[in-house]
Parts: C-alpha cells; structure tokens; sequence
C-alpha cells in the first residue's frame, strides 16, 4: 500500500472522511442553534442612519431606518421603499466569529417595494442585510438577491444607530 509521510493512505482517507463527518454533524447541530435565537433588548428597536451608493450614478447616501421587533420581524424605509416581510437571524457562531467568517447579524427573507430614489427602476427586490454591531451601532450592507447569483450590493458602508426602543 503506497504511504504518504509515513502513513498508509487509506488511514488517511479514513481520518479525513472522519473529519468531514464531523464538521458535517457540527454545522447542522450549529444551524438549529441558530435557528432558535430570538433578539434581545440590546437588538429590539428603532435603527436610523444611512448607506452609500454609486448604483444610481454618483456617490450619494441613502436614508435607512428598520425597526426590529421581539419576535424578530423587521420593518423599514430605506430611501423611497419600504422593508417589508424580514425577519432578523443570528448568523454565525464564536468559531466562525474566531475565524472571522460571515456577520454577527443577517435579515433575510424580505424585500424592498418601491423605488429607493428617482434614479431608482426596479420597484421589487428581495434583499438581504448582514451586520454587526459595535459601540451601539449597526455596521453592514444591503444586498439584492435573486436565484443563485452572487448577491448585488445596492448600499454599501451601512451604519445605523439605535434611536428608539
């Protein structure tokens, strides 16, 4: 049987299957963790602030404000449209926090209805926004996401502070 460093390589496969199972069984026990969370007082409330954009042409920041409830549904103006139907997830664990993979925060699962400026044209978009929070402010970006393509980013250097319980 052929060795690599000295060791027979089907024990090698063996131990990299191993550890493939249980990066598997990890991340799926991870995911319903996740799942469950619901926000907390520190999260619930009124956020206002603004992102930066060129997608309308020149640099130009775009008023935001969402509000997130205790069960987790989020609502909002960002520009002209309106944040509808999100609700707001925990998104990552303190081994991907350590590896510094993903944000803290994301909303999902909602859109954007209406246009976002008057240099906007599209009047739907289902968006995504990933987050952290430092100092008492929300730092992310707004994304629009269609099927499987990587997703657009409409505001960039989004920084909300809370202003309302």
């Amino acid at each position: 049987m052929k060795k690599i460093i000295g060791l027979d390589i089907k024990y090698i496969f063996i131990g990299v299957i191993g550890m493939l199972v249980l990066v598997f069984v990890g991340v799926t026990i991870n995911r319903q963790i996740l799942d469950r969370w619901q926000p907390d007082q520190d999260i619930i409330g009124t956020w206002s602030g603004s992102g930066e954009t060129r997608k309308f042409g020149e640099l130009e920041k775009i008023n935001v404000v969402i509000t997130i409830d205790k069960s987790g549904s989020v609502k909002g103006v960002v520009g002209d449209a309106l944040l509808e139907d999100c609700v707001i997830k925990l998104n990552r664990n303190d081994f991907e926090r350590f590896i510094n993979v993903k944000n803290d925060y994301i909303i999902k699962g909602g859109h954007l209805s209406g246009l976002i400026n008057r240099d906007d044209d599209v009047a739907y978009r289902d968006i995504t926004i990933p987050f952290d929070i430092q100092d008492d402010t929300i730092g992310g970006s707004l994304f629009h996401v269609e099927g499987i393509t990587y997703p657009e980013p409409i505001l960039l250097h989004l920084v909300l502070d809370k202003t309302g319980d």
